[in-house]
């Protein structure tokens, strides 16, 4: 019987990494150098090098993400240098043979960090190799054997959600491609020989499924929830001609929308929750309530941009809820009271101190963490109980009801909770303040926190009582290393090093290269129509979201630019301001350029109306009072026409009301036509310095895949190739 490790995760919900630099040299007598790696806002890592051949071993780990693997005995530490074990007894970061990093050649990861899904008994890794811009192929690795397989080629990139969901006993995984599901065995050599499309389960994404803790499996499909036996699900994929999909247990008041909704199962599988149009829903699953009956159901602030669920064994149930908040991200959390004296309801526990949280295996704790270090807190009665790290917490990890591992900006630790007090393990450092070669000994020394420690550079780190490292020097009797400016690369600098007996110099590692963005002309239609900034020069390039009247997908990218610290320009017609003056205001607090998209979402084009330069005029002002009524502030003198309908007399006549026409020189029609993922990488193809995208925001009727729900992909697309997303206005050279 396969042993399931009882664990339960929490990390930051985005690890974003910027540009490389590397700095603090030291060089010893034997050869060796030490120097730093920083990849923002990552603390600086610390790596050795052997000069005589140029290999290197990682020695502080930052804990971007962490998983258990090899029942319990290791960890996989995942960041921008790449993915590291790191045995559970301490020791010095490890590379995996099946995963690329910087230690084994790899180039240091800029942009966001693809996550990885490993199974509850720690024996497999799901991961995903990247094709294309927007394209991945999903991977199987055996933590044991080594062996990797993939599993499906071309699949999308993620959002939100990692593409696949592990069965609790490890022995199956659901995956979603294409707006399909497909079920894989990993132990079954007859569903592992079938081809995929003989293994699909139905229409869907991942969020569409979950896996019971019993074993079995839930599938929203429409407004019908089916509960499948795992067992069935394996004998179905043999015989789909004739087998049922399941038992159908519910059926919801309104269709599931997997790209947009989420939902939950209760522990016991009595209840459900539903997340939709920012509203929660909790539905008992008892077959023999008769309908019309009243369930609680709580109202999100619509700046939601991310929920959870913490569900105890006793049913206990806490939702959590990001909300963004004059621009910063703050959880909420709210507890679902069933047995109040005015009927079941959703009672505010209000801000929560941290960015994540994670309830313990057996359900009486709650770990919460964040910049202010990591919190104990007994989960029923919602009290504090300890201070478990009192420095910033980059992810955390339950290894057991009394243990977990705390991955913080400083070390990571292996936390033990006895009635006497809290036990701790330094695993490894995460970052250092100071190091060097101590003067007498040559060991590596490394002050941590207050604390001196050493290593060999095999060994695990141990503390010191005192420590005297040696000043930083650049050359020994055999090499001299220093610094070099790198041009068109993620790498601001690399080391260089220069044999003195052989006397040619060399990088310590590859610099990777920006590709060379496509060239064009660097023309523009009419002084008073701007479709692209310069094309030469720095690799900024503006978006423009469009807001005409629904305010769909609005917090979701205003979350998604505050992660990649880039500021847009949004277009707001009168529509939007008057229906959805939260959003507006909630753009206007993230310090986002705002412009005019007139006043209604009217086809200038269109013989309906008769179209003036008073009538454009009168369009743009009224628009412009109705955004300063609102925030006190005034719309930058930017426009374009609705749906970008341009003439000559259109342009003059805004251009008389002050205002610069803008257009775009990658056509905003092409976001209609095939998938999203076709379209990021089109985009991609095209893009170029100057370039003016044009994204819509909200919900078109007869249009089921929107660009904005895939934000992540792009802005991490265009990070990747070395492109910054700035304003208009600060593109252009206005003040």
């Amino acid at each position: 019987m396969k042993r399931r490790l009882c664990l339960a995760l929490l990390m930051l919900p985005f690890s974003l990494y910027g540009q490389v630099t590397f700095s603090g040299l030291d060089v010893s007598v034997h050869n060796q150098l030490l120097f730093q790696v920083s990849s923002e806002p990552a603390p600086k890592t610390l790596f050795l090098a052997q000069l005589a051949d140029s290999t290197i071993q990682q020695l502080t780990l930052v804990p971007q993400s962490m998983a258990l693997v090899e029942n319990a005995q290791a960890l996989y530490i995942h960041n921008a240098f790449g993915t590291m074990r790191l045995p559970l007894s301490a020791g010095i970061p490890q590379s995996i043979p099946a995963f690329p990093s910087f230690v084994k050649g790899s180039p240091i990861s800029a942009g966001r960090l693809l996550e990885k899904a490993v199974s509850y008994d720690g024996q497999w890794v799901l991961f995903l190799e990247p094709v294309s811009y927007a394209l991945c192929n999903l991977s199987l690795l055996e933590v044991r054997s080594g062996e990797k397989r993939v599993i499906a080629q071309n699949i999308e990139q993620y959002e939100r959600l990692f593409p696949a969901r592990w069965s609790p006993d490890s022995a199956q995984f659901v995956y979603s491609k294409g707006g399909k599901l497909y079920y894989y065995a990993v132990g079954s050599a007859i569903l592992t020989a079938l081809d995929e499309q003989y293994r699909v389960i139905g229409e869907g994404t991942i969020s569409a499924i979950q896996w019971g803790q019993g074993g079995d499996f839930f599938y929203l499909t429409g407004s019908v929830l089916y509960r499948i036996p795992s067992n069935l699900l394996f004998a179905r994929k043999l015989y789909a001609d004739f087998l049922p999909l399941g038992t159908a247990i519910g059926t919801l008041p309104f269709d599931f929308n997997p790209d947009f909704d989420m939902f939950w199962i209760a522990p016991d599988y009595s209840s459900l929750v539903l997340f939709k149009s920012s509203t929660v829903f909790y539905y008992p699953l008892d077959t023999t309530v008769e309908l019309p009956v009243s369930f609680p159901y709580l109202l999100v602030p619509s700046t939601c941009v991310d929920l959870s669920v913490l569900w105890s064994a006793d049913s206990s149930l806490t939702v959590i809820a990001s909300l963004l908040n004059k621009g910063e991200l703050v959880l909420a959390a709210y507890r679902l009271n069933l047995d109040s004296d005015g009927g079941a309801a959703f009672i505010s526990y209000g801000h929560i101190r941290g960015s994540h949280a994670a309830l313990s295996p057996d359900g009486k704790q709650l770990l919460i963490a964040g910049e202010s270090g990591a919190l104990l807190y007994d989960y029923q009665t919602w009290t504090e109980i300890q201070t478990i790290s009192s420095e910033p917490v980059l992810s955390a990890l339950w290894v057991g009801a009394k243990a977990c591992v705390i991955g913080g900006q400083e070390k990571i630790e292996l936390v033990q909770m006895h009635e006497a007090g809290v036990a701790r393990t330094l695993l490894c450092l995460a970052s250092v303040e100071q190091y060097g070669f101590e003067e007498s000994s040559s060991r590596i020394v490394a002050l941590s926190g207050g604390t001196w420690f050493t290593t060999d550079g095999r060994s695990a780190w141990t503390a010191l009582a005192q420590a005297a490292p040696g000043v930083a020097v650049l050359d020994s009797d055999a090499y001299r290393v220093f610094l070099e400016r790198q041009a068109a690369s993620p790498y601001l600098n690399v080391p260089m090093v220069r044999s003195l007996h052989s006397l040619n110099t060399v990088p310590l590692v590859s610099v990777p290269q920006y590709t060379a963005p496509r060239q064009s002309s660097d023309t523009r239609d009419t002084p008073s129509l701007i479709t692209h900034g310069a094309r030469v020069g720095n690799r900024d390039i503006a978006l423009c979201f469009d807001l005409y009247e629904d305010a769909a997908g609005v917090a979701h990218v205003l979350d998604a630019l505050r992660r990649f610290g880039w500021t847009a320009t949004f277009f707001l017609n009168g529509e939007f301001i008057q229906r959805n003056p939260v959003f507006v205001q909630a753009i206007v607090n993230a310090g986002h350029e705002t412009a005019s998209l007139f006043f209604a979402p009217l086809d200038l084009s269109t013989t309906r109306y008769h179209i003036t330069e008073d009538f454009i005029i009168n369009g743009i002002t009224r628009n412009e009072d109705e955004f300063y009524n609102l925030t006190g502030q005034d719309l930058r003198l930017l426009w374009h026409p609705p749906y970008y309908v341009h003439t000559q007399k259109i342009s003059a006549a805004a251009a008389k009301a002050g205002y610069l026409t803008i257009g775009a020189d990658i056509d905003p029609q092409e976001q209609g036509k095939g998938t999203v993922s076709a379209l990021i990488d089109s985009l991609m193809e095209k893009v170029q310095p100057g370039s003016i995208i044009p994204i819509r925001l909200g919900v078109v009727p007869g249009k089921t895949e929107y660009l904005f729900n895939h934000i992540t992909v792009l802005l991490d697309a265009l990070k990747k190739a070395g492109y910054r997303v700035i304003p208009i206005t600060t593109m252009l050279g206005s003040q």
